[in-house]
Order: structure tokens, then C-alpha cells, then sequence
């Protein structure tokens, strides 16, 4: 059974007609993947015809495997018949890092973002997570941008930067009771003690994404919005290709102040996961709602993804430094 968590390839059906290659739903095909374009599309041979897809994980100029074919209204998907777990435990171990979620999520954002990194790089990045208890993988997302950006990777740098993506007050950006600061008005009004925090804010996080070390470039964005009467805070995160100046993956983190809700919106494919979690019950019911929004603007697998588990997410093949 699909779990959701599975990687596969999307080959959408021609505009005119059905695919050109004949599949029947459950049989099992032989895929090649060939190349792949700066946008994560790929291009792949399947049953002797090449086609272009999209996929739900970096799937390598050079991979073969069996995948099992799964007919959908307007696309054919190809998951393959072997999951990632014997990759990533190879990568990982060329690593000398353990076989855990923080390392597999640690090594896929390098890959992605098509930078090398050393065993030396990686266990001092998930040093620097283990420091931030419950916590650990925003900690390794933030110390991996900043790493990425050529910046020290430091306890309070991290901190601050995880502060910003998850729409956290930065120290004195609160009043003395907690709340949120607001402005005092009239003759006797004072700068309000937040007013410097939120610059403090505004100037790192423009800092960090002025910082650019390489050809993919992460950008981070803080928001604050109203919602149904609520105020909600947080960031987007896009990876940038600069040579195309094309958006390649979007990272976007809610802040609502019961729970951090993220979203990972890569290809046609959106995980989400929210701290602390719902149950699995309700997860699904989540995915539904979301899947009716996001299908209009070009989403069709929208799954809860849980990224406790190394099993999670596949690693792709990664540039490993001598």
C-alpha cells in the first residue's frame, strides 16, 4: 500500500488524447531517468519512449528502477518498487552520520540545493541542532541556510534565524506582561520597545538574504497576517535558482500561536506537518481540505508528512567533498 511518504513520478496525459505509452494500472515498468531541468522537472524512458514528469523527490540523471504504475484522472504515476531506505543508509554512512530524520533532512536540503558537504560540515550542523531540544529540525533548517549563505552557523545566529522563520518575537519584542507591544499615542508616546526588536529583525533577516554564497540561493521572508480575526505570524522560504531566476521550492511556516504549521511545496506535491501534531485521523481530514484548495493552483498530492522518522523523506545522490 502507498503511504503517502513514498516517492514517485508524475507523467501527466496528453492535452489531445490519452499517453502515448500504453500503461495499465498496476503493472510494473522498467524507468531510466535521463536528465533533469533547473525547474525539477525530469526527463525520463519509459517503455522505450522518453517523456518529461515531475517528481516528488530528486530522482538522479543515471537511476534505473522498477516503479508500479498508478492511473490517475489526469495523470500517470510511477512509484517505485523499492523504497529510498537502502540509499539514504548509504549516504548516510558515507557520511559517518547517523541514520536519523534530523541527518536524512539535513543531507536532502544540501543536495537540493545542489551544494557539497563533508562528514566534518554535517555532524558540527547537527552539533548545533542537538543544542535546541524540541526544536532540532528548525535548528538544522536554520544553520543549513546560513551555512549555504557562507555564515557562522553559531547558537545565537541559529536562534535568531529560527526565531524569524517561525515568527517568533527577537528579546524586547514583547511588553512587560508578554503581549505584543503596540505603539502609545498621543504627545506623551514613546518609541515602543518592539520598534528596535523588529528592526533588528528586519535588518539580520535582510543581512542573510542579501548573503549569497551560491547558484541556489534560499531567500527568507517574515510575515505577520490577519486571519479571521486572528494574528498569525511567519515566514516563506524560497529556493532560488539564480541562474534562471526561477522559484525551484517554497518553504512555508505558520505560526498561530497554538501550533507551528509547515508546508514543503516542491513539484506538484505539498507535505505539511504541524508542532504539536494532530492525530493521524485527523491528519487525513487535513490533507482533504488542503487538497481541494491547492489543486487549483497546481498541487495534486498534498500528504502529512512526518518527519520524525529518517524513513521519511528519500535522499537523493549528493556531491560528497574529498
Amino acid at each position: 500500500m502507498r503511504t503517502g511518504l513514498d516517492p514517485y513520478i508524475r507523467v501527466g496525459i496528453d492535452a489531445g488524447g490519452p499517453l502515448r505509452v500504453p500503461l495499465a494500472d498496476g503493472a510494473t515498468v522498467d524507468v531510466e531517468v535521463l536528465a533533469r531541468a533547473s525547474d525539477g522537472a525530469i526527463r525520463v524512458r519509459v517503455g522505450g519512449k522518453i517523456l518529461v514528469a515531475a517528481s516528488s523527490g530528486l530522482f538522479e540523471p543515471g537511476d534505473a528502477f522498477q516503479a508500479r504504475v498508478r492511473l490517475a484522472r489526469d495523470a500517470v504515476f510511477l512509484d517505485p518498487a523499492k523504497g529510498p531506505a537502502a540509499a539514504r543508509s548509504s549516504v548516510l554512512a558515507r557520511l559517518s552520520l547517523p541514520d536519523t530524520g534530523d541527518a536524512a533532512f539535513l543531507v536532502r536540503f544540501f543536495a537540493r540545493s545542489l551544494l557539497k558537504l563533508d562528514s566534518v560540515q554535517c555532524r558540527a550542523l547537527l552539533s548545533v541542532s542537538s543544542r535546541f531540544p524540541g526544536r532540532e529540525r528548525r535548528a538544522v533548517e536554520a544553520a543549513a541556510i546560513l551555512e549555504s549563505h557562507g555564515l557562522r552557523s553559531d547558537d545565537e545566529t541559529v536562534s535568531m534565524l529560527m526565531d524569524a522563520i517561525e515568527g517568533r518575537p527577537f528579546p524586547g519584542e514583547t511588553d512587560g506582561d508578554g503581549s505584543r507591544g503596540g505603539k502609545r499615542e498621543g504627545k506623551d508616546a514613546e518609541p515602543d520597545a518592539g520598534d528596535g526588536a523588529k528592526r533588528r529583525l528586519r535588518d539580520f533577516v535582510a543581512f542573510v538574504n542579501h548573503k549569497k554564497g551560491h547558484e541556489r540561493h534560499w531567500i527568507v521572508i517574515p510575515f505577520t497576517r490577519e486571519i479571521a480575526g486572528a494574528t498569525v505570524q511567519g515566514s516563506v522560504r524560497c529556493m532560488i535558482d539564480l541562474a534562471t531566476s526561477r522559484c525551484l521550492e517554497t518553504l512555508v511556516t505558520v505560526n498561530d500561536g497554538e501550533r507551528v504549521w509547515d508546508f514543503d511545496l516542491f513539484g506538484v506535491r505539498c507535505d505539511f506537518r504541524a508542532n504539536p501534531p494532530f492525530a493521524p485521523v485527523k491528519n487525513g481530514e487535513i490533507a482533504v481540505y488542503l487538497r481541494g484548495i491547492l489543486e487549483m493552483v497546481g498541487y495534486t498530492d498534498v500528504c502529512y508528512q512526518d518527519f520524525s522518522s529518517a524513513a521519511s523523506r528519500e535522499i537523493p545522490a549528493v556531491d560528497l567533498e574529498a
